[in-house]
């Protein structure tokens, strides 16, 4: 008797997939055939959790195994990325994505791979309605984590035992508690 396919599918994608996905943002963008290696992988692991035959057709296994093809998978996790670095103007990738540099030369020379930012960019262009101006801009403090005030903490609810105490009381004084919190008079 073998594993049932829940926990076979559960192993391919924390050992497999996991892989597979990490770095996709850098790969994504390569050669066709160079990434093609990668999904007969990622069907054949749907094979065998799946117990499918070789010739099943893997629009077939993704829809029994409740999995995207890669290839959505690979774009769907560099949209996130590149969304993610829009709201973080800080970070040195967001000029990398959103000033890509180098635009004539692969505009001249379409046989070459362009850069994720690029690329990225051709793909957001594809999304209809997609208004990147309503993305919400991540403002860091200047200080270190180490530097910042800590927060002030109340333990007053844990000076009695939960089991003496009525669930009431509880709400009652998690309730004064705001109270005081809002007017600190």
């Amino acid at each position: 008797m073998g594993a049932d396919q829940a926990v076979l599918l559960r192993l391919y994608r924390t050992h497999i997939r996991s892989r597979l996905d990490y770095g996709s943002i850098v790969y994504g963008s390569a050669r066709k055939s160079y990434i093609e290696m990668l999904d007969t992988i990622h069907n054949q692991g749907l094979r065998i959790c799946l117990g499918a035959f070789r010739t099943s057709p893997v629009e077939s296994l993704c829809v029994a195994a409740n999995e995207e093809s890669l290839y959505r998978r690979r774009d769907r996790l560099a949209l996130q990325y590149a969304l993610r670095m829009k709201s973080t103007p800080t970070n040195a990738v967001h000029d990398t994505i959103f000033k890509p540099r180098y635009e004539t030369l692969f505009r001249n020379k379409p046989t070459q791979i362009p850069n994720f930012g690029l690329w990225i960019q051709e793909t957001l262009r594809q999304i209809p309605n997609l208004d990147m101006s309503i993305i919400h801009t991540n403002i860091s403090s200047d200080k270190a984590h180490w530097e910042l005030n800590e927060p002030d903490n109340l333990l007053d609810l844990n000076k009695t035992k939960k089991s003496l105490t009525q669930p009431l009381e509880y709400i009652a004084k998690f309730n004064e508690q705001q109270i005081n919190i809002r007017n600190p008079n």
